[in-house]
C-alpha cells in the first residue's frame, strides 16, 4: 500500500504543521491584545451595552414626558392605584417633547423575595426585577424614582442614589431621598397607596463623570426631570391634564 503523502502549503512545508502554526500566532496575538487591551475592550462592551439599552428605551417610549420608576415591597396590584398615580405626577410634569399632551408612566418593579415566597410560579421574580432595574438603570432609562420602605433598603444597597440635600432641605436622615408623607403632593386622594405607608422620592446619581452623558438627549431629559422632581417638592403643580399610558 502506498504511503499517504501531506498536503503542503504554499511554502512547501506540511499542512498540519502551517495549521499548527497559524493557530499559535492567533493564540499569541490574542493572548498579547488581551493583555495590553482588555480594560479598553471591557469599557468597549460596557458602553455598547448602555448604547443598546438607551436606544432601546427611546424607541419604546418616544412620546412619553416622563417614566418614573416605582421600586417596591409590594407590587401595585389594581390599575385604579396605577392610573391614579399617573395622574398626580402629571400634573408636575410639563409637556417635555411639545406635542400638547403629557404623558407619564409608572414602571412598578416589585423587589421582595418574602412577597413572592408563597407564590410558586414567580420564585425568581424578585430577582428579575431587580435584576431589570439595575439594567435600566445602567443603561440611563432611569431617571426619577420612587420608593417604599423595602424598595428604598433595596436602593441604598447599591449606589443608585443621588445626594437629595440639593433639592431639599427636608431629606431623609441618609440624605438620600425625600420622605412625602405629610406634603402636598401625598395629600392627595389621588394617592391611596400611600395612606397606609410612608413613601420617597429620589433621583439617579447624574454627575459629571456619568457615562450616560454621552447619549444624544439625555442630559436635557435628565434636567426636565430634576425640574419634575422640584415641582413636586416645592408642591408646584403646572397642569391637571394628562394621558394615562
Amino acid at each position: 500500500m502506498k504511503n499517504k503523502v501531506l498536503e503542503t502549503a504554499d511554502d512547501g512545508r506540511p499542512e498540519q504543521v502551517h495549521k499548527g502554526n497559524i493557530f499559535e500566532r492567533v493564540s499569541k496575538w490574542f493572548h498579547n491584545y488581551w493583555y495590553y487591551y482588555k480594560f479598553h475592550f471591557i469599557a468597549a462592551l460596557v458602553l455598547l451595552f448602555v448604547v443598546i439599552v438607551s436606544v432601546r428605551s427611546c424607541v419604546t417610549s418616544t412620546d412619553v414626558d416622563l417614566v418614573v420608576y416605582y421600586i417596591s415591597g409590594t407590587p401595585l396590584l389594581y390599575d385604579e392605584d396605577q392610573i391614579n398615580l399617573t395622574e398626580r405626577f402629571s400634573q408636575y410634569t410639563p409637556d417635555f417633547d411639545g406635542d400638547g399632551q403629557v404623558r407619564v408612566e409608572i414602571v412598578n418593579l416589585c423587589v421582595s423575595d418574602d412577597y413572592y415566597k408563597g407564590l410558586e410560579s414567580m420564585q425568581d421574580q424578585a430577582k428579575e426585577n431587580r435584576d431589570e432595574f439595575s439594567s435600566r438603570y445602567s443603561g440611563g432609562a432611569v431617571t426619577l424614582i420612587m420608593a417604599d420602605e423595602e424598595g428604598l433598603q433595596f436602593l441604598r444597597s447599591g449606589t443608585y442614589l443621588c445626594d437629595m440635600t440639593e433639592y431639599t432641605d427636608s431629606a431623609v436622615s441618609e440624605g438620600d431621598a425625600w420622605c412625602m408623607t405629610g406634603s402636598g403632593f401625598a395629600d392627595s386622594e389621588l394617592m391611596q397607596i400611600a395612606k397606609d405607608k410612608d413613601l420617597y422620592l429620589s433621583f439617579r446619581i447624574f454627575g459629571d463623570r456619568s457615562i450616560i452623558r454621552i447619549i444624544p438627549g439625555k442630559t436635557e431629559e435628565v434636567e426636565f426631570a430634576q425640574g419634575v422632581l422640584k415641582n413636586i417638592i416645592d408642591n408646584k403643580p403646572v397642569s391637571a391634564a394628562y394621558t394615562a399610558e
